[in-house]
């Protein structure tokens, strides 16, 4: 039976441990699955983070004091080194719920896409803990290049779908792919927030890969927070971080190229389709700044 990978990074966040337990309890074939959680916190005071263990045969963990980390990307790129050559991995966030048989769902979409390297990928419908799920289908497409940052940002609507929908745009908190993708697209832990999403995707879409809205909904995320501790929160040089990124994020897409910036080659575009391709494509100008009506309002074509 074909094993899938569940890549977790969490920042002090007691949901994580009900997102682990949900996952193997909705999932139809719970003895394929396999967790990883980077568990950042602070030991005097996120007990209760832990107050459930499930299945700790199949999860594994790697721990960090939570002023050792670096910002998301980073802890994404610890959580992946859990991996250990399951066929499909499933990348979230650390509040979660799943519908019921999500695993086989998951395969079951990712065999409809018509590409042999597609990924799935939407933000994902929202529940209100412990399990209020507001189920539709959310497709990604393009708020705005925000005015400070110049980092493009996303926003979702609902969309009724009767098979995956072909997109530009991939969401931090839920891509599910071939484990190929993401040895051929690692994590970059030198971005720290905003700007994942989008050097993800052209970076997927450079090596080949095609994003596809999923047309049922699996899965769902907690979206006000309002009581969570985040990064920033602990960390007071976190605008530091956030700057070094964003300079990256710019290079990546081409907005504004830095002559002495170094970026390794397993995180630069890949060679089978450019930026250029791309960006007709999305109909986002990364240069210019400017957006279309179809990345606006997802009317993404071949």
């Amino acid at each position: 039976m074909e094993k899938i990978f569940v890549s977790i990074a969490s920042y002090r966040d007691p949901e994580c441990q009900w997102t682990v337990q949900d996952l193997f309890a909705k999932a139809k074939y719970p003895e394929r699955i396999f967790v990883g959680v980077c568990w950042q916190f602070v030991a005097a005071e996120d007990q209760h983070c832990f107050t459930v263990e499930t299945r700790p045969e199949q999860v594994r963990r790697i721990d960090f004091d939570a002023l050792e980390s670096k910002g998301a990307c980073w802890a994404k790129v610890q959580a992946m080194s859990l991996w250990q050559g399951e066929d499909y991995i499933l990348n979230i966030d650390s509040h979660m719920r799943f519908a019921q048989g999500w695993d086989e769902g998951m395969i079951s979409m990712l065999r409809l896409c018509p590409s042999k390297k597609a990924l799935l990928s939407t933000y994902p419908a929202a529940y209100t803990p412990p399990d209020h799920l507001a189920a539709c289908t959310p497709q990604l497409v393009v708020k705005e290049f925000n005015e400070r940052s110049k980092i493009l940002h996303l926003r979702s609507y609902k969309r009724e779908l009767s098979k995956p929908k072909r997109n530009a745009f991939v969401a931090g908190g839920f891509i599910f792919a071939s484990a190929e993708l993401f040895k051929q697209v690692p994590w970059d832990p030198n971005l720290y927030f905003y700007g994942e999403e989008i050097t993800f995707a052209i970076r997927a879409w450079s090596h080949g890969w095609d994003v596809y809205t999923p047309h049922i909904c699996l899965i769902y995320h907690y979206y006000s927070r309002q009581e969570a501790v985040k990064h920033a929160c602990d960390h007071k040089l976190w605008y530091e971080l956030a700057q070094q990124s964003n300079k990256r994020v710019w290079h990546l897409v081409g907005t504004e190229i830095s002559s002495d910036l170094n970026i390794e080659p397993q995180f630069q575009l890949g060679t089978m389709r450019d930026l250029s391709a791309y960006q007709i494509f999305s109909g986002v100008n990364f240069k210019t700044l400017e957006i279309s009506s179809k990345a606006s309002n997802g009317d993404i074509t071949l």
